[in-house]
C-alpha cells in the first residue's frame, strides 16, 4: 500500500486529462483507490501507461480493477494452515444445513435445456431450513 502523499502525487499527474475530478471528494476517491496499489513501482507503471494510452482520467473503479488481481492472496500467504499427510483428505466443513451450507440458497438443475449448448438450466432456490438456524455450525 502506498502512502497518501505518494498516491496524491501520482493522481495529480492525471490532472491534464479530460474528466479529471473538479471536486475534492472526487480527488479523494482517486487517491483512496491509488493507495491500494501493492507498491510505488506498480502504481508508477500504471499511471505512465494510462497517460500514454488514454485521453480521459481514470475512475476509481479503473484503478481498483487494475490492482485487485495483484492483491489476491498467494500460496505463501497460507503458511499457517496445518500440512496434510500425503494422500490425506481435508476434513469436510460441517454445517447446520448441508444442502445450502448455511448460505440460505442452493442450486437446482432444471429439466429444460439451453438450445445453444444443450446443457440444463440451473437456478438458485431458497433453502427451507429455519432462518434462525443459518450459520450455526456443528461442534
Amino acid at each position: 500500500m502506498l502512502l497518501k502523499n505518494i498516491a496524491l502525487g501520482l493522481v495529480e499527474r492525471f490532472s491534464g486529462l479530460d474528466r479529471f475530478p473538479a471536486s475534492d471528494r472526487g480527488l479523494d476517491e482517486l487517491v483512496k483507490a491509488m493507495i491500494e496499489a501493492p507498491d510505488h513501482h506498480v502504481a508508477e507503471r500504471f499511471v505512465a501507461h494510462w497517460l500514454k494510452t488514454r485521453k480521459f482520467c481514470p475512475k476509481p473503479c479503473d484503478i481498483h480493477q487494475e490492482f485487485e488481481p495483484l492483491r489476491k492472496p498467494r500460496y505463501q500467504d497460507f503458511k499457517a494452515l496445518p500440512p496434510l499427510a500425503p494422500g490425506q483428505e481435508p476434513a469436510p466443513a460441517e454445517y447446520f444445513c448441508n444442502q445450502c451450507e448455511d448460505s440460505g440458497w442452493y442450486i437446482v438443475t432444471m429439466a429444460q435445456k439451453i438450445s445453444e449448448t444443450g446443457q440444463n438450466y440451473t437456478a438458485a432456490k431458497r433453502c427451507s431450513h429455519p432462518p434462525s438456524a443459518t450459520g450455526k455450525r456443528k461442534r
